[in-house]
Protein backbone atom coordinates (compact mmCIF):
# COMPACT_ATOMS: atom_id res chain seq x y z
CA UNK A 1 0.00 0.00 0.00
CA UNK A 2 1.45 3.25 -0.64
CA UNK A 3 2.16 5.74 1.83
CA UNK A 4 0.77 8.64 -0.26
CA UNK A 5 -2.92 9.85 -0.01
CA UNK A 6 -4.91 9.96 -2.85
CA UNK A 7 -7.39 12.95 -3.25
CA UNK A 8 -9.30 12.12 -6.00
CA UNK A 9 -12.69 13.40 -4.83
CA UNK A 10 -14.56 16.75 -6.27
CA UNK A 11 -11.86 19.38 -5.26
CA UNK A 12 -9.27 17.63 -6.86
CA UNK A 13 -11.37 16.84 -10.11
CA UNK A 14 -12.19 20.26 -10.20
CA UNK A 15 -8.53 21.92 -10.20
CA UNK A 16 -7.97 19.24 -12.88
CA UNK A 17 -10.64 20.58 -14.95
CA UNK A 18 -9.85 23.84 -14.48
CA UNK A 19 -6.31 22.71 -15.44
CA UNK A 20 -7.86 20.88 -18.83
CA UNK A 21 -9.45 23.53 -19.91
CA UNK A 22 -6.91 26.36 -19.38
CA UNK A 23 -4.37 23.79 -21.40
CA UNK A 24 -7.06 23.64 -24.08
CA UNK A 25 -6.92 27.12 -24.48
CA UNK A 26 -3.03 27.70 -24.85
CA UNK A 27 -1.78 24.02 -26.13
CA UNK A 28 -2.20 20.92 -27.36
CA UNK A 29 -1.87 17.60 -25.13
CA UNK A 30 1.40 17.39 -27.03
CA UNK A 31 2.50 21.09 -26.96
CA UNK A 32 1.86 20.85 -23.20
CA UNK A 33 3.67 17.46 -22.40
CA UNK A 34 6.53 18.84 -24.51
CA UNK A 35 6.52 21.73 -21.98
CA UNK A 36 6.29 19.65 -18.58
CA UNK A 37 8.85 16.89 -20.24
CA UNK A 38 6.55 13.94 -19.68
CA UNK A 39 4.31 11.83 -22.29
CA UNK A 40 1.27 12.97 -23.58
CA UNK A 41 -0.09 9.81 -22.30
CA UNK A 42 0.76 10.95 -19.20
CA UNK A 43 -0.56 14.47 -19.66
CA UNK A 44 -3.99 12.42 -20.68
CA UNK A 45 -3.97 10.45 -17.47
CA UNK A 46 -3.72 13.51 -14.99
CA UNK A 47 -6.44 14.96 -17.21
CA UNK A 48 -8.54 12.35 -16.91
CA UNK A 49 -8.14 11.74 -13.10
CA UNK A 50 -6.18 8.19 -14.20
CA UNK A 51 -3.31 9.43 -12.01
CA UNK A 52 -2.91 11.95 -9.64
CA UNK A 53 -0.09 14.97 -10.15
CA UNK A 54 2.26 15.39 -7.38
CA UNK A 55 2.06 18.86 -5.64
CA UNK A 56 5.71 19.93 -7.54
CA UNK A 57 3.92 19.47 -10.82
CA UNK A 58 0.75 21.11 -10.08
CA UNK A 59 2.90 23.78 -9.11
CA UNK A 60 4.68 23.97 -12.62
CA UNK A 61 1.08 23.31 -14.36
CA UNK A 62 -0.44 26.53 -12.51
CA UNK A 63 2.73 28.40 -13.47
CA UNK A 64 2.40 27.26 -16.99
CA UNK A 65 -0.95 27.71 -17.45
CA UNK A 66 -0.98 30.76 -15.24
CA UNK A 67 -3.56 29.82 -12.85
CA UNK A 68 -3.14 30.93 -8.78
CA UNK A 69 -1.57 27.99 -7.56
CA UNK A 70 -2.28 29.17 -3.95
CA UNK A 71 -5.72 30.04 -4.93
CA UNK A 72 -6.27 27.12 -5.90
CA UNK A 73 -4.89 25.04 -2.68
CA UNK A 74 -6.68 27.81 -0.25
CA UNK A 75 -9.78 26.30 -2.14
CA UNK A 76 -8.57 22.73 -1.47
CA UNK A 77 -7.49 22.79 1.93
CA UNK A 78 -10.76 24.66 3.32
CA UNK A 79 -12.49 21.47 1.75
CA UNK A 80 -10.42 18.90 2.96
CA UNK A 81 -10.47 20.75 6.17
CA UNK A 82 -14.40 20.82 5.97
CA UNK A 83 -14.89 16.80 5.61
CA UNK A 84 -12.50 15.96 8.01
CA UNK A 85 -14.60 17.91 10.88
CA UNK A 86 -17.62 16.45 9.55
CA UNK A 87 -16.50 13.08 10.34
CA UNK A 88 -15.24 13.88 13.93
Amino acid sequence: MSKWIMIYDECYEEIVQEIKKTREEKYTQKEFSQKLGISQKTVSCYENCRNEMNIKLLAEICEILDINFMKRMEIFFKAYSSKKKKKK
